[in-house]
């Protein structure tokens, strides 16, 4: 977090020396901070320095990112989380690493104090105070996810709302109905009729296998992210 460091006395200089000396090695460097470079209070040669690479912005954690956040730290922390109750988290913990962290802290603590696994009821009750601050806001509908979902996976919103076997169809049609469930706070029978009259069985059925397929499949996983981005971000 560089920010924390652009007042510091002689930084600059022994920025520069580091970065010339790491760039001859052919390392690869790596500079965050909380706004672009050419925002923060530096010499034009330290902004130059960190836009002459690539400049990227970090948004907030997808929930398959999310979901692999937590399975890493708490793994790390020797807190085994189901990835059924990983997912649960990830739906209600969003907007930033930190929160995560945090939530993983609480969940260690409790297991190790009570000895006990950790289920959806347990997990909501440790975190309640979290998941009540992370309400979203943006209020996403079928007709949204189906848009992105056919745009990503190249099909016709027709033929996802249809009746197809088709294997690159019947594959778009269940990403949907598992955002749909993920993303939208409605009944299930009020979802699933959104896709051409499908039962509310349907959409549990293909939700679960998607939410198998993507820990293992990483082109599907790649491609759920995108659908997801597309519609957060519009």
């Amino acid at each position: 977090d560089i920010q924390f460091l652009q007042n510091r006395l002689n930084f600059e200089e022994e920025f520069c020396s580091t970065f010339e000396t790491l760039l001859n090695q052919n390392k690869q460097i790596v500079i965050t901070c909380d706004k672009p470079p050419g925002q923060l209070k530096l010499s034009e040669r330290m902004v130059a320095r960190m836009e002459w690479g690539l400049v990227a912005h970090m948004g907030v954690p997808d929930l398959e990112t999310r979901v692999a956040i937590i399975k890493h730290k708490s793994e790390r922390r020797g807190l085994n989380i189901p990835s059924q109750i990983a997912f649960f988290i990830a739906e209600h913990i969003y907007n930033n690493v930190r929160q995560i962290e945090g939530a993983i802290n609480r969940l260690c603590a409790h297991s190790k104090l009570m000895n006990t696994h950790l289920d959806e009821e347990i997990v909501e009750k440790i975190l309640k105070e979290m998941f009540q601050h992370n309400a979203p806001t943006k209020k996403i509908s079928v007709e949204e996810i189906l848009k992105s979902v056919a745009a990503v996976f190249e099909v016709r919103i027709s033929e996802i709302k249809g009746e197809s076997r088709h294997k690159e169809i019947a594959l778009a049609r269940q990403v949907a109905m598992y955002l749909a469930k993920e993303m939208i706070d409605d009944s299930l029978m009020r979802i699933a009729a959104s896709f051409g009259g499908k039962t509310h069985s349907t959409l549990l059925h293909a939700w679960k296998k998607i939410t198998d397929q993507i820990q293992m499949n990483e082109l599907l996983r790649r491609q759920v992210q995108m659908v997801r981005r597309n519609i957060e971000t519009t």
